[in-house]
């Protein structure tokens, strides 16, 4: 019985950097990490837009999450790399794919949510709206990314207006 409650309090997180910051999200919603080296820019989309890709014979909508964060733009690699994960707006909505940029894939790791502390909203620079919480790994502070929450109602609908 305390190990079923254990392996409950379990989650798998992959981290990654993003402007030599690092972050992480729940393994459950990633299904790849891809190299892009050509986007296809979209006129008049969001300016955290990076552009659209192929992914498996479909179109993959990309989010540069440099922009998306508030890092200051950088010129993009010539091979980027396109965390793919899936997402839906809310319980009755179709998940839908997307692509966000991360600069590195670092480790899988496996964390009990008590570990996890609540986000100081006050005095960072990141939303709180799509922060679940830091956690302490290896004498640094991981920012846990509810992918979820990345993206709002108003930034997916412009997204699904771009992809189709």
């Amino acid at each position: 019985m305390d190990e079923q409650k254990s392996s409950q309090r379990l989650r798998s997180y992959l981290s990654f950097t993003i402007a030599g910051e690092l972050f992480a999200m729940e393994v459950g919603c990633i299904i790849k990490i891809i190299e892009v080296n050509k986007f296809t820019k979209v006129p008049q989309s969001p300016p955290y837009f990076r552009g659209l890709t192929n992914f498996g014979g479909g179109v993959l909508p990309v989010m540069d999450t440099r922009i998306k964060f508030g890092f200051p733009a950088e010129a993009p690699a010539a091979i980027q790399l396109v965390l793919v994960i899936e997402v839906a707006l809310n319980e009755e909505s179709v998940p839908m794919r997307l692509g966000i940029t991360i600069d590195e894939a670092r480790e899988v790791f496996e964390t009990d949510i008590s570990r996890i502390k609540d986000y100081p909203a006050a005095g960072n620079r990141y939303k709180s709206d799509y922060i679940t919480g830091v956690v302490e790994r290896n004498n640094q502070f991981v920012i846990i990314v509810d992918a979820t929450r990345l993206f709002s109602e108003k930034d997916m609908g412009e997204i699904l207006d771009i992809n189709h």
